[in-house]
């Protein structure tokens, strides 16, 4: 999308997602990601989980909006794709798999 190195941590928004079971709350996390540069012009860079539970998760996102001027767009996404994006868990790790549409 750009260069997250010359993105700055100036705004702080904290966003609230729910979803079905864990690979449907990913998907909807990914998709409010991207609506707040879609629909609101935000570049993020830094995320924590606040707290997570199977169809719940409430985090902080830091970045702050696009600037013309300071960052180059070099490949928009249009959406999340969610039939082919999923969570697995081996051991204590989980690994996630996202597909974006271009």
């Amino acid at each position: 999308m750009t260069d997250v190195e010359k993105v700055e941590v100036r705004d702080h928004l904290t966003l609230e997602v729910e979803g079905t079971d864990r690979d449907d709350l990913m998907v909807n996390w990914m998709r409010e990601l991207l609506y707040l540069f879609q629909g609101s012009g935000y570049l993020l860079k830094q995320f924590q989980v606040l707290e997570a539970r199977d169809t719940y998760v409430r985090g902080k996102v830091s970045g702050e909006k696009y600037d013309p001027d300071r960052h180059e767009v070099r490949r928009e996404f249009r959406s999340v794709v969610y039939d082919q994006s999923r969570m697995e868990k081996t051991g204590d790790q989980w690994t996630a798999q996202v597909i974006f549409e271009l």
